[in-house]
């Protein structure tokens, strides 16, 4: 018995091709929205205890979130500060391309080295 396929199913394999390029074009923004989620999941499973501990004491949810997420905001900022120091902001480290993004990222990475 020959093996042969339908004409839907070469037009399904046709359509393959161009739908993978069309699927491929937004990777490196979904892989950026899926990180902040990722951040985001995580940042409320840390809240959560925190938040039932602060309402048994009367303390409102939303104030108990907002107030959480500003200061992990305030704390990830000063830690950034701290490791760029006076380049921080800055045109020739924050948006000077790839080499901007390589000296940041040595500074963060001393940064770091000098923490431990």
């Amino acid at each position: 018995m020959p093996f042969r396929l339908t004409r839907g199913t070469w037009l399904a394999l046709a359509a393959l091709g161009p739908a993978i390029f069309v699927a491929i074009q937004p990777l490196p923004i979904l892989r950026s929205v899926f990180l902040l989620l990722l951040v985001v999941a995580l940042l409320a499973l840390l809240i959560n205890p925190l938040a039932d501990r602060l309402g048994r004491r009367g303390v409102a949810r939303g104030l108990t979130v907002a107030l959480a997420l500003g200061g992990t905001a305030l704390l990830l900022n000063g830690a950034l500060a701290a490791v760029c120091g006076d380049d921080w902001p800055n045109d020739d480290v924050a948006g000077g391309g790839d080499r901007g993004r390589d000296r940041l990222g040595l500074r963060l990475l001393r940064g770091a080295v000098r923490l431990l």
